[in-house]
Parts: structure tokens; sequence; C-alpha cells
């Protein structure tokens, strides 16, 4: 199938090597730099790359070594000091890790990037953010946008499974991303656009049907999985940044993939983490649909503002060495006055009737939890390697890695 968005193509299907060949030689690509690993190079790499050196191409292949292979500072110098100063095309043939890191050198270089994902296991691909650990943060980095995204069919559906249920959580995340952004919209004002919403939401029900029936008709639905997951990250490029698709789950999920890494603890694919902390987001929404206004208005009144003196003692404990990259996103809330801070009270009882409609969209935590079961994804924390000091710690403090007002905060300001 071939799509078409502007200034991207996107092709998903069995002559995806033909293609991306046709593709080059309608645009003039003749230069390459193929950025793989030690795993999908004998699997796919090798044989992409051999395709574009039939056409007397120039392939510059950087084969990445390491279990796990990730998206940081010393990944990036690696494929940074193996390539020259001539003008080449950046081809990542991977998963999330090598397409987030192969875009961003790309951009950096000013250079054309193609993405050709091996399996459907997040939804950053079409994206122009890379998600990379620099300095031991997790940020999203604004990086190149594919030109083309080529996606061979065989080579999706033989992905392993962790992977395919990896992309179903990464959607099911979207549940909760929708509510906080629509939260951000009605409290904090932040930009919102009813169209790109109700685009992801298509993309979020696609899958949700896809999971009842997902053996039956395997690469149909592992087509239909990657399209939707496709057109969720064209609506991140679109918006401009990654709040359709990104809310409080994935600050959770960022939280854990920070410390794990940092202890030199195993760490689950980016979707998994999400789909599980989607749960827990769930049920704090849940909590929302359940309170009275009067308990409202007694949370707000009985709990003070954050003193900035406090904020930051904490951002301190818990981030250590990079409290200042942390400190820097939330820059908004750190500054809010007395008289901002009692606005944004008064806007929550007045909107409350409009909080619980947003709540009302996101399913139950049992319901999310048959979700991740039938996609095969796991909801207890330890078969994420996770204990429960650290469930809560990501709930506490994940919220101040990113600076959108979301249910997190919402609470924060409740005492709750």
């Amino acid at each position: 199938m071939m799509m078409n968005d502007p200034e991207m193509t996107t092709y998903i299907g069995k002559s995806a090597e033909q293609e991306l060949v046709k593709f080059c030689k309608d645009n003039g690509y003749t230069q390459f730099v193929l950025v793989t690993d030690q795993n999908l190079y004998p699997f796919f790499a090798e044989k992409v790359e051999q395709t574009l050196r039939e056409q007397n191409w120039d392939v510059n292949t950087i084969v990445l070594t390491g279990n796990p292979v990730t998206p940081d500072d010393r990944y990036l110098v690696k494929i940074l000091t193996q390539v020259d100063n001539s003008p080449r095309v950046y081809i990542s043939v991977g998963s999330g890790t090598l397409t987030d890191m192969t875009r961003f050198v790309a951009h950096r270089t000013k250079s054309p990037f193609i993405s050709l994902p091996t399996a459907p296991s997040q939804d950053g691909y079409a994206s122009s953010g890379s998600a990379l650990t620099l300095d031991g943060m997790k940020q999203t980095i604004y990086s190149a946008p594919p030109v083309a995204i080529f996606a061979d069919l065989k080579v999706l559906s033989h992905a392993p499974r962790e992977m395919i249920a990896s992309g179903f959580g990464d959607v099911f995340g979207k549940f909760t991303a929708l509510a906080d952004w629509a939260l951000g919209k009605l409290i904090w004002q932040d930009a919102y656009s009813v169209e790109i919403a109700e685009r992801t939401r298509k993309s979020l029900m696609r899958c949700v049907h896809l999971i009842e029936n997902l053996e039956e008709q395997w690469e149909e639905n592992i087509q239909a999985l990657t399209e939707a997951l496709i057109d969720v990250g064209l609506c991140m490029l679109i918006t401009g940044n990654s709040r359709p698709a990104s809310g409080s789950e994935h600050s959770c999920s960022h939280f854990w993939e920070m410390k794990l890494m940092r202890q030199g603890r195993p760490v689950s694919f980016h979707g998994v983490k999400v789909g599980y902390a989607a749960t827990l987001i769930a049920e704090r929404y849940q909590w929302l649909g359940k309170m009275h206004l009067d308990d409202v208005q007694r949370q707000l009144a009985s709990t003070p503002m954050p003193s900035r003196e406090a904020e930051e003692a904490t951002m301190e404990a818990v981030f250590g060495p990079i409290a200042e990259q942390v400190k820097s996103t939330q820059k908004a809330f750190l500054g809010l006055s007395l008289e901002d801070y009692a606005a944004l009270q008064q806007r929550i009882v007045e909107r409350w009737d409009d909080i619980q409609a947003i709540a009302s969209t996101v399913p139950s935590p049992d319901e999310m939890r048959a979700l991740l079961i039938k996609a095969g994804l796991p909801t207890e924390p330890g078969a994420m390697h996770l204990a429960e000091e650290d469930v809560s710690e990501a709930l506490a403090y994940g919220h101040y890695l990113r600076n959108p007002f979301t249910v997190i905060k919402l609470l924060r300001m409740m005492g709750m």
C-alpha cells in the first residue's frame, strides 16, 4: 500500500526494496549511509545494502554492536565518527532506537533521511522527534522527519512478538495521552487540534479492533497496525510536537528507562512500558470521574501552592546531576505567581464538568489491562523488571521530565 503525505512517501508491502530503489532513482539519490545493528544486518539490512550496491551506488554501512544498542551520546558518536563529509542520504534499517539516532544525525548533517522499519513496535517512524538519552536525561529532540518510509511486510510480520505487542502498547497509551492533551488545552490553554486528536483516536480505535482477531489474517493485521503507527507519527509531525501521542504515561516510561539504564537493569521495549503506565494513568482519570465538585473545592483549598524552593530541592534529590536540565523543563510552573496559581485553581473548579467529560474518554483500569492481555503485554511491574518503588517514583516524579499540564499535575494541585 502506498500513502502520500506532504513531502513524505510511505510504502508498506512486499516490494519495499524495489520501491526504495525507484524512489532513489526518481530523486537522484546515489550516495548513502545505512545504519543498522548486529542483529538486523544479517536478517534484512545486508539485503538492502546489496540491493543498493547492485545499482552501482555508494553505500557506507554502519553496523552498531551492543546488547542492547541504546539511543544515547555514546552511540551517536559512533555513527558520527564513521561518516565522511560527502553529501549522503541516511537510511535506518531497524526499529525505534536506530530510527531516532539516524534521523538525528541526518538532521544535524543536513541530509535526507529514509526509514526502513523492521518491527511495528512504536509510533515514531514518521515523526520529527528523536527520543534520545543525552547526559543521562531522556529527551525528545527535534530531528529530520523521513522523506520516505519503506516497510517490508514480510519483515514486519516476522518481528519478535514482544515488539509487535510493544506497538499495541504504544498505541493504547493514546487513550491517556489524548486525555492529557485535552486537559492541557482546557486548564493550561495549550495549543490543541480537534482534527488531529480525532485522527489519532481513529488510529487508536483501529488497533483496539485489530487486537480482537489478530491471529486471523496475520499479515493484513500487521499491515494495519503499521499503518496506524505511522499515521500517529504523521499526526505528531503535523502538530509539531508529541502531544497527540504522548502524555503522563510516556513521562512514567521515560522515568523508568532512565533509572533502569542508570542502574544497569534490563529495560523493556518502549511500548511495553507505555502500555503498563497507561493503566496507572487510567486509574487516576477514574478518580477524577468519581469526584464531586465539593470534594474538588475542599482539596484545592487545603493544598498549598508548591514552593519553588521545595520543588527544586525535590528535583535535585531525585535527578542529581541532571537536575538543572529537569528544572528548565518546569520553568512555566515554577514561575507561577500566587495570582496565577489561584486563577488556575478557579479554572479547575469552573470547568470541572468538562474535566470529568475528558476523564470519561479513558477506559477503566480493568479495561486497559484487558487490552494489554489481549496484545500479550504484561500488566504487573515485575514482568518489566520494575519494583513497586519504581512505580511510585515514576508517578511522583516522572512529570518533571516534561512541561505539559497533565492529570498528574492536576492531582498534585489537589494534594492527591
